[in-house]
């Protein structure tokens, strides 16, 4: 697509704006961010559309893991969209369905609004 924008972000010591919600004891500081972002619909002047997270790990708190995802901007220009991330070795309170994992792997999914990240259950 030639409107398309990638974007490689790689970031330290990220500090949340607010505390995240439902997974609360992974704390407000992200020790390490590196993500690959495709923005669909780039325009000249900086106007992107919606963003597909191809390619995102993290080390937050306690947790190591991989994501993918899909984000948007709102009409205030904040971010709001749906993130999974893949631990391999998951908390058992981050557990998607309340269950412990026997595999060591879990998908843990988020929903970003309004600039806030929250736990979800994306099925829904």
């Amino acid at each position: 697509d030639p409107h398309a924008l990638q974007i490689s972000l790689n970031a330290t010591g990220v500090v949340l704006r607010a505390p995240p919600q439902g997974i609360e004891l992974l704390g407000m500081r992200i020790e390490t961010l590196a993500a690959a972002i495709v923005a669909e619909d780039a325009l000249p002047g900086g106007d992107i559309g919606p963003m597909r997270v191809e390619a995102l790990r993290v080390s937050w708190g306690p947790l190591t893991a991989t994501g993918r995802g899909a984000l948007r901007r709102d009409d205030n220009g904040k971010l709001d969209g749906e993130i999974t991330l893949t631990a391999e070795r998951p908390l058992p309170s981050l557990d998607a369905n309340g269950a412990a994992d026997t595999s060591g792997i879990v998908d843990i999914p988020l929903r970003i609004d309004d600039d806030k990240i929250y736990k979800s259950d994306l099925r829904e």
